[in-house]
């Protein structure tokens, strides 16, 4: 029973950072996630082994969260709220800028900054919005080319 609530604390972890990629990545590094898990619980890999393996995948969703330079548009904020542009990456960052609701054509311009946070880990991509440069948190950033906007 413990291993089952280990997988399911990892699984959840993972997934928490899965909005963030493109559904073809997304799938990978989940198939790739699965299967480390497994090996672990089944005593394939030492503690330390999936640790390190865990933090390579990490770093290959950092790496493709920085290298991802299509436009984007502001996903999961309420109608009636904006996303905050900060003047580095994380909450406690001062604020400098909004992005409507409902905003599209967001360009990220640099490179992921993984900030570790009470629920985990987030992603944090420096943007530039007509006249604004900052950073917001990557989970609020749709890919364009997956958009089924009017």
């Amino acid at each position: 029973m413990k291993k089952v609530v280990k997988f399911y604390i990892v699984l959840v972890l993972f997934l928490f950072n899965a909005p963030v990629l493109a559904e073809n990545d997304w799938q990978a590094l989940t198939w790739e996630m699965l299967t480390l898990t497994q090996q672990f619980l089944d005593g394939q890999l030492s503690k330390t082994a999936f640790a390190e393996k865990v933090e390579l995948i990490e770093q290959k969703t950092t790496n493709i969260v920085s290298q991802d330079r299509t436009h984007y548009y502001v996903v999961n904020v309420a109608e009636n709220d904006t996303l905050n542009i900060r003047a580095s990456a994380g909450i406690q960052s001062p604020k400098i800028g909004e992005i409507p609701h409902d905003a599209r054509n967001i360009k990220i311009i640099g490179t992921a900054k993984k900030v570790k946070t009470s629920l985990g880990i987030a992603y944090w991509v420096p943007i530039k919005y007509d006249a604004i440069t900052g950073w917001v948190n990557r989970y609020f950033l749709g890919d364009m080319r997956t958009c089924h906007c009017q």
